[in-house]
């Protein structure tokens, strides 16, 4: 399930670097871009961070309105099997 972010800034991003990973979890009804000085930093000292977004968030309530914890955990789950695939450890962090 994905959906159109109307926040300007709110899309997932990757930022690619060392062997370790960390998985960066917005908050609820927040989006990546809550994160993005946090990941940046992160990035900037040899870590690869992942930003997913939350299906509905960074959107509108409706769109919020249409999804559940189960669809959230299933995205977070998701992003986190494929980090771990190509790095040797995944941390997770967020909100």
């Amino acid at each position: 399930m994905r959906f159109m972010s109307t926040i300007p800034g709110s899309e997932p991003f990757v930022l690619q670097s060392g062997p370790i990973a960390i998985l960066m979890i917005h908050g609820f009804t927040g989006s990546p871009l809550s994160v993005k000085p946090w990941a940046h930093a992160l990035h900037e000292n040899g870590y690869t961070v992942s930003v997913p977004q939350l299906p509905g968030h960074g959107s509108t309530w409706e769109e919020m309105n249409t999804t559940t914890w189960r669809d959230w955990y299933a995205e977070v789950h998701r992003n986190f099997l494929a980090l771990r695939e190509k790095h040797e450890r995944v941390f997770v962090a967020g909100f």
